[in-house]
């Protein structure tokens, strides 16, 4: 006796692969709010400090709403130098999770504010991010300064790369990425008063400059599993 596996809609039944005898599925994204993507530069770092438990971070992202959760889909770090270093030297960066984020960093950066065009929305349907106005920020030309906030022991990932000298190349470009939009693997979920935190690991050395900038993508929900 056949047995068919039917919808609340009267003529949706569940279609059977005729190679594998297996159901078809359909894969669609997490139910959410909304989903949204930052796009964000660096001015031009010079004689950026080392992470401190204070200083040498260069870009954060904190979810600031005590009922929503963000999901971190996918984090990239892009670094390029800009003007040749006196020496070359290992650069070095890492995105922390950063927990009991109660306080923004307000100087040493530019704001990413959600008031702007578009708002971070993938769709303009979606609501407006609860990341708001300071909810994210991007250093200039230095580090990031006066935060509160505690990061986790172990970072999610990082960049290694080097600067260049007068006789390297023109242009010195690398990148790394977090990428969890497979749904393959658990992606970082964002309660209020926790977020993403890039740092500067190495002090930057003389004449030099550079520019890093930073890709995240996100979802908001009321709840995740």
């Amino acid at each position: 006796m056949a047995i068919q596996l039917a919808g609340a809609t009267v003529g949706n039944v569940a279609e059977v692969n005729a190679t594998f005898k297996t159901l078809r599925v359909t894969s669609y994204p997490p139910e959410a709010l909304g989903y949204y993507c930052i796009s964000a530069m660096t001015g031009l770092q010079t004689l950026t400090v080392a992470r401190t438990a204070t200083l040498g971070s260069i870009f954060a992202f904190r979810n600031p709403d005590a009922a929503k959760v963000c999901v971190i889909q996918y984090v990239r770090i892009r670094y390029q130098t800009i003007t040749a270093f006196t020496a070359a030297q290992e650069m070095a960066y890492r995105c922390f999770v950063a927990r009991s984020f109660t306080s923004q960093f307000t100087t040493g950066g530019t704001a990413i504010s959600s008031a702007g065009a578009g708002g971070f929305k993938k769709r303009a349907s979606y609501p407006t991010s609860i990341i708001g106005a300071t909810g994210a920020i991007i250093a200039t030309t230095a580090g990031l300064t006066t935060a509160t906030y505690t990061l986790d022991a172990q970072e999610m990932f990082g960049l290694n790369t080097y600067s260049q000298t007068g006789a390297a190349p023109a242009v010195r470009s690398d990148q790394a990425e977090w990428n969890m939009t497979s749904s393959q693997d658990s992606p970082v979920v964002l309660v209020q008063n926790e977020g993403i935190i890039i740092t500067n690991e190495i002090l930057m050395g003389a004449a030099g400059t550079a520019r890093v900038l930073v890709d995240l993508a996100w979802f908001e929900a009321n709840a995740y599993p």
